[in-house]
């Protein structure tokens, strides 16, 4: 199944709303941003 680019900006935004740590958040975006078409879907 492909993860939908929308589905994850959603899931960071969820995220950014529950946590304010910069390091967290950055680790979130860059599994965000290196996505393939083989990852499960969240």
């Amino acid at each position: 199944m492909r993860v939908i680019k929308s589905c994850a900006e959603c899931l960071y935004n969820r995220q950014l709303r529950k946590t304010d740590n910069k390091e967290c958040l950055a680790e979130i975006k860059a599994v965000i941003d290196n996505l393939t078409d083989d990852d499960p879907a969240p």
